[in-house]
């Protein structure tokens, strides 16, 4: 995209040329996309330093995962350096060299730039992976600590728990020895018997929790799927299975998986403080400013826990440990070899009326109508009190005013005939246009049901559908027969339930038609009604069909002569057998005795 417009801005010196130039090269773009690979890691260890949640008994791990993690883009930053000495990259550097010639060096920036430089010559030979280590080991110090350590041996979340059993040492133990004295013995003498008991409990009870033995001899508490473990929660975890048959491993444990890692819960409360102590409320005392900045804090915590429980959805995932095959497959986008896969991009479909749709269904404005568009434009689906297939137009919706009668809003365009999706509108005659239907937007809409369904029994590998905990139940219950309990499509329904039924799952009421009532076993009060088992391909072959020329070859049901079997001349109901040729009146369809 950022391509597409370059054309578009006036050149006038020859070094916006060279510059186009290089932004045009395809290389320029590789080496870019290498190069924000290979440093991105460090990104993510110094944003999941600043997270609200306990972090203390994770941090180590992304630290060591972060050291191997290196050894790999140490190869990938030298490939970009060499790639960086090309001839079209050394038009950047000659451009980057006048400017600097032409600048003031009297400024405080000059005299920082020349000692930059001058810090760079000096280790000339020193190779830009090398550059990269040295920043990242620079960090690195500041992350590792007896804190820090001490976490990663006393958490039970699986993947910690495995890499600390495998690489701990004695140099780990004396971290965790330093801060248990710091702790709970600091007025203690290092030769006391009290600071000797107190590390004896400490590691007879540390034992048992990797061994798995005495009190974490339980198999439930180990399961993947406790809550605890499951969403990385070691604090709490310990509280459960650790304080209470601990004398103090429990407790240090408890107080140092709780903590968090950064500055960013004082960086939020001084914005809370700022937001309550405004212009008019400069006056505060501080003792007041504490006690509302503690009760907005805690409430704007709580909603934004209650808005993201409620964004969740069906998406319950454990707490996931990155590695180097997630960043490779996060950029590759940016790879000539991989742009097969990624132009497949996967639409996800929320099932449920979302919080942006509450406040844009009634704003007729162009953003409004781009992000109903976004979201239901182009898909397709089936009604599901009608046999009706609809595909949703693309590029227009109706906004429907409110009246006495409607809340009115925004609605959505849906075709019955796919081939005139996207036509412009005088080109779509008075046919195509009685094909045409409104279907409203709110909460509960029949729509997004309808959307949900289809795709749930027809499955598209480019949609994929997220539906909040028990929809996905609810959604199949829409379209289940009311006898064999499959999927049936709403040509026979229920005269009672008014429930989706297969024809040979219940008894015909009346003349069987294409569309007609069949009423289900449950509705049905007749003891003799002929009720066949579950429809499949057995019981398609097993079908109680009569010597009579004058009932289906199908069903069984009664029927006229417009339609026979081409074999034994059976009377049939056009969607109880396979076509033959041309559909029609009098076209004959072949029964499913003769169709073997």
């Amino acid at each position: 995209m950022i391509l597409s417009h370059i054309d578009c801005f006036p050149v006038d010196s020859q070094i916006d040329k060279k510059l186009v130039e290089l932004l045009k090269n395809d290389l320029t773009w590789e080496i870019m996309s290498k190069l924000v690979r290979s440093v991105f890691p460090l990104l993510i260890v110094l944003r999941l330093s600043d997270q609200q949640e306990p972090f203390m008994d994770k941090l180590y791990y992304y630290v060591r995962r972060m050291d191997t993690t290196l050894v790999k883009s140490r190869d990938m930053i030298d490939a970009v350096e060499k790639q960086f000495k090309l001839s079209s990259w050394r038009t950047l550097y000659d451009i980057n060299s006048k400017e600097d010639c032409g600048s003031d060096s009297d400024s405080p920036e000059s005299e920082y730039d020349s000692e930059t430089c001058a810090e760079d010559d000096s280790d000339e030979m020193t190779s830009l992976s090398q550059k990269v280590l040295d920043i990242w080991n620079k960090r690195r110090k500041k992350l590792v600590n007896d804190f820090t350590i001490a976490g990663w041996l006393l958490s039970p979340i699986p993947e910690v728990y495995l890499d600390a059993s495998l690489n701990s040492t004695g140099e780990h133990r004396d971290a965790c020895d330093r801060l248990m004295k710091k702790m709970f013995a600091s007025d203690l003498a290092d030769d006391s018997d009290e600071l000797a008991d107190l590390h004896n409990y400490f590691w007879d009870e540390f034992e048992h929790f990797k061994s798995k033995t005495g009190p974490y001899n339980k198999a439930y508490i180990w399961k993947e799927s406790n809550p605890d473990l499951h969403h990385g929660r070691s604090h709490m975890w310990h509280k459960k299975n650790s304080i209470p048959f601990t004398k103090v491993f429990g407790k240090f444990a408890c107080r140092v998986c709780s903590k968090i890692v950064g500055m960013g819960s004082a960086e939020r409360n001084w914005g809370d403080v700022k937001h309550l102590k405004t212009d008019k409320r400069a006056h505060l005392s501080s003792e007041a400013v504490q006690k509302q900045a503690t009760i907005f804090g805690a409430s704007c915590m709580l909603n934004a826990r209650l808005e993201r429980e409620s964004k969740k959805g069906t998406f319950e995932d454990p707490y996931k440990f990155w590695n180097e095959e997630d960043f490779d497959g996060e950029f590759a986008s940016f790879s000539n070899s991989n742009n097969k896969s990624v132009n497949e991009n996967v639409r996800v479909f929320k099932c449920y009326f979302e919080d942006w749709e509450k406040e844009h269904v009634h704003q007729k404005d162009d953003v409004s109508k781009a992000k109903f568009l976004q979201k239901y434009g182009g898909l397709e689906f089936d009604d599901v009190d009608e046999p009706v297939h609809y595909w949703i137009d693309q590029d227009k919706l109706h906004f429907q005013r409110r009246s006495k009668y409607e809340e009115g809003g925004w609605c959505i365009l849906a075709r019955r005939d796919q081939s005139s999706k996207g036509e412009d509108e005088g080109n779509i005659d008075d046919t195509k246009k009685a094909n045409e239907q409104r279907w409203s937007l709110f909460a509960d809409c029949a729509l997004i049901d309808c959307i949900a369904s289809y795709y749930t029994h027809h499955p598209h590998d480019n949609v994929k559908l997220v539906m909040r905990k028990g929809q996905a139940k609810e959604i199949l219950n829409l379209t289940l027969c009311g006898g064999c309990g499959s999927h049936a499509t709403p040509h026979h329904k229920c005269d009672k339930c008014n429930c989706n039924m297969h024809l040979q799952c219940g008894r015909a009421i009346g003349v069987v038609e294409e569309r007609s009532k069949v009423r289900c076993p449950k509705c049905d009060v007749n003891k003799h009604s002929q009720v066949t088992l579950p429809r499949d391909s057995s019981s398609v072959k097993e079908r109680l069909v009569t010597d009579s020329l004058t009932t289906c070859g199908g069903c069984g049901v009664e029927t006229g002569p417009a339609h026979k079997c081409d074999k034994c001349s059976r009377h049939m109901h056009p969607f109880c057998g396979r076509t033959i040729g041309e559909e029609g009146h009098g076209a004959p369809v072949r029964c499913p005795r003769c169709d073997l």
